[in-house]
């Protein structure tokens, strides 16, 4: 298993970023922590390489992990599986975060348990006009589905997020960011049947409240 080292964790190094000509065939990105468990679920680390990334503190991640607080013991778990197709760089993210909230109701924190999957594009802007329809017209090769035989989720080409680059490699902190904004809930709720706060005292609401009476 081969490890990304860096000299020091600041924001300004990013260990997410991809040369273009080290994709070979594939590879696995592991985020910092992630059970082995999770790895040995994802059936391409039994034929692609596995490199484990030491942090993924970078210049877009370092705000969101801040803001819900997924550092040290809560940092993100997951994995990012990267392939060629088509001239194309395909990739799938499978994730596990517990970002802290704040109840939309009673106005406490707490965590909420998210486990996503997601999946994306990148494409040299200077190669494609159009480098989804172009990737799956070009050498009769598939789409997606490709990378695992066992996923029959039914989705297609437009149905995958878009990123461009320009030079000789690309980032995938963008992605994975976006990954996890996604899943954030607009109104957060600690629980369904969370009572809130009482309109008179401003307490919470329980059953047995003594503003009920």
């Amino acid at each position: 298993m081969t490890t990304i080292q860096s000299k020091g964790k600041s924001a300004n190094q990013n260990p997410l970023n991809v040369p273009v000509s080290s994709v070979g065939s594939g590879f696995v990105a592991v985020l910092p922590g992630t059970p082995k468990e999770m790895i040995a679920a994802e059936p391409l680390t039994k034929t692609l390489k596995i490199v484990t990334l030491e942090h993924i503190n970078t210049e877009w991640l370092t705000p969101f992990l801040s803001e819900y607080e997924l550092t040290e013991n809560h940092t993100p778990q997951g994995l990012l599986v990267t392939t060629l197709e088509g001239g194309l760089f395909q990739v799938k993210a499978h994730l596990k975060f517990a970002p802290k909230l704040e109840c939309a109701r009673c106005i406490e924190h707490f965590r909420l348990p998210i486990e996503t999957e997601a999946r994306a594009v990148f494409a040299d802007k200077s190669r494609f006009t159009n480098p989804v329809q172009n990737s799956h017209r070009s050498h009769g090769r598939k789409s997606e589905e490709d990378w695992n035989s066992d996923d029959d989720d039914g989705l297609s080409a437009g149905d995958l997020d878009l990123y461009e680059f320009s030079g000789l490699a690309f980032s995938l902190d963008e992605f994975l960011l976006d990954s996890m904004q996604t899943e954030i809930p607009d109104v957060p709720n600690c629980a369904e049947n969370c009572p809130g706060l009482c309109s008179t005292c401003g307490n919470l609401n329980t059953e047995n409240h003594k503003c009920r009476k």
